[in-house]
């Protein structure tokens, strides 16, 4: 048996005065490291080792401390703001757990977030084990674990290995096109996403609210970004989606899938036009302001009044900020916009194009035909239109053709009535068909009541579907009544005041310039013929 004082191993217990503790200090080789037991030798019971198997130690060299991770993720990452448990071997409980910048020194004051955590006991199946649970809220690369022993307080160590702390903290609205907080059903978004870690190895995932990511959808990849450290994912979601909230899942690599509820869009979808304050949907007549309806009732489609209505061209991108020719606020009574549109848009189809607050614009099936009568083009003689015939006179019992403009959207299923004032146009009921003649549209005109002769009658059309617009600008008259009266036509048993109008009207207007050449130079012929008369009635004095 050795004795104390020959064993190079054994160390000398001391007991300081007034304290019930005695310490030893012990000394290890790499040899001697495995399978220790306490062995005490009592001085005053000399002669032998007493042996203690239940007391053992693990000695272990610098740098030794194995740390995984409990779940079998990451062995060497975090993720910001999830708990973490990894599996220390070997050690006790209580002991100081904590990351630090690789640069810094293994000191508590030098943790990140100030954050030290201690190893627990996590009983197991098969026995218990030694755990810590970590979580930290800032993301950070290049960091160290430092360990302090509980038991040696003068003494720690640090793991190997470099360490991080990946953190997904929002999206980031100065790169995402549009709204960072919903997506519009049917359309493509590239939302990219602010925090540390990332990779194109990383999955992207949906969870609709109230669900956990055990019930995501929507799963991708992450991209990156060309040339940039900046990454997204690709959003898509279909209208069975609309009026619903998605949060975030997100799964770094060899990471657990994570949530994010804050971090939630919600999705839009545009149902369509479902009703105007008056007439068809699909058409606008200048001058007659319209509403149309979009309720939400059920909060399916996500309007609100940061939306806006835009209209292009048919076939031109809404996307296209340089195609809009007119813009409409949503307003909020039951969610609607009104067009009031001017007369230069006329004549053309336009698709609405619909804009959720800050989203790029969607193309929707919604068109509008804009229609307007700003007045005749001319009187159409066979198949050729006259446009030096007047359009704002006729004559009695003498049919005239007058002609509407080809690209102001009329068409033969439009109705025509000519009216004294704008009741009677509100008020009317029987309106009169517009004909065709290939590709003109003209109205018939035929007026057969002396007292007309020198009235205005006004225009007034009825665009299919719509209500009856009164057209002040288109003006007819019958004139010359008072030099038929003149010339005792009016009264007259044999009706000159028809018969002659019918017979040289066709003339008259066919030589318009002609005819008024003649009037004009028979009253000036007149006048000379009086002023002759004066003179010599003047010289014979």
């Amino acid at each position: 048996m050795i004795s104390p004082e020959a064993d190079s191993s054994a160390s000398v217990v001391t007991c300081p005065a007034n304290s019930n503790k005695c310490e030893s200090t012990l000394r290890f080789t790499k040899e001697s490291r495995e399978n220790v037991h306490a062995c005490y030798w009592f001085s005053r019971d000399p002669g032998y080792w007493k042996s203690y198997e239940n007391l053992r130690l693990k000695v272990m060299q610098p740098g030794e401390l194995t740390v995984e991770s409990l779940e079998g993720f990451s062995n060497r990452g975090l993720v910001a703001n999830q708990a973490k448990v990894f599996h220390i071997s070997g050690y006790s409980t209580q002991d100081k757990v904590y990351l630090v910048q690789s640069a810094s020194a293994c000191l508590e004051e030098n943790a990140l977030d100030g954050r030290v955590f201690q190893t627990t006991v996590l009983d197991g199946a098969t026995g218990f084990a030694i755990v810590v649970s970590m979580t930290y809220a800032t993301a950070a690369e290049d960091l160290k674990m430092c360990y302090q022993f509980s038991t040696l307080t003068a003494s720690g160590d640090k793991v190997e290995g470099v360490f991080h702390v990946y953190a997904v903290s929002g999206f980031d609205a100065e790169r995402t096109v549009g709204s960072i907080d919903s997506v519009v059903a049917g359309k493509t978004k590239e939302l990219f996403l602010l925090g540390a870690g990332f990779a194109e190895s990383d999955m992207v995932a949906w969870a609709e609210s109230g669900a956990s990511c055990a019930e995501r959808s929507q799963e991708g990849a992450m991209h990156k970004l060309e040339d940039a450290e900046a990454f997204y994912a690709v959003v898509s979601m279909n209208t069975l989606s609309a009026g619903k909230e998605f949060h975030l899942c997100y799964k770094f690599t060899n990471e657990a899938w994570n949530e994010y509820p804050a971090l939630a869009l919600r999705v839009k979808h545009f149902a369509g036009v479902n009703g105007v304050s008056q007439g068809n949907a699909n058409a606008f007549v200048v001058s007659q302001p319209k509403a149309f309806y979009l309720d939400d009732e059920d909060a399916v489609s996500g309007y609100s009044t940061q939306d806006k209505v835009h209209l292009v061209l048919s076939g031109q991108d809404c996307a296209d900020a340089s195609a809009y020719v007119y813009t409409a606020d949503v307003e909020a009574r039951h969610f609607q916009f009104t067009l009031n549109l001017p007369e230069a848009l006329a004549g053309s189809v336009y698709r609405l194009c619909y804009a959720f607050g800050a989203e790029t614009p969607v193309q929707t099936s919604s068109t509008v035909a804009v229609k307007s009568m700003p007045g005749f083009v001319g009187v159409l003689e066979g198949t050729a239109v006259d446009a030096e015939q007047s359009v704002n006179a006729v004559v009695l019992n003498k049919e005239k053709k007058l002609v509407f403009p080809a690209n102001k959207a009329i068409s033969d299923n439009d109705r025509f009535l000519l009216v004294k004032s704008q009741s009677e146009c509100a008020a009317a009921t029987a309106f009169q068909p517009i004909n065709s003649e290939g590709a003109q549209l003209y109205f018939s005109v035929l007026r057969s009541a002396a007292e007309e002769v020198n009235t205005e009658l006004f225009g007034c059309i009825k665009f299919n579907g719509e209500p009856a617009l009164f057209l002040p600008q288109v003006v007819l008259n019958i004139p010359q009544f008072l030099m038929y009266r003149k010339f005792g036509w009016v009264d007259s048993p044999y009706y000159l005041a028809l018969i002659v109008p019918t017979l040289f009207s066709g003339w008259y207007y066919s030589h318009y310039a002609l005819a008024n050449g003649i009037w004009y130079a028979l009253i000036v012929l007149g006048l000379i013929s009086w002023i002759v008369s004066l003179a010599r009635k003047i010289a014979g004095r």
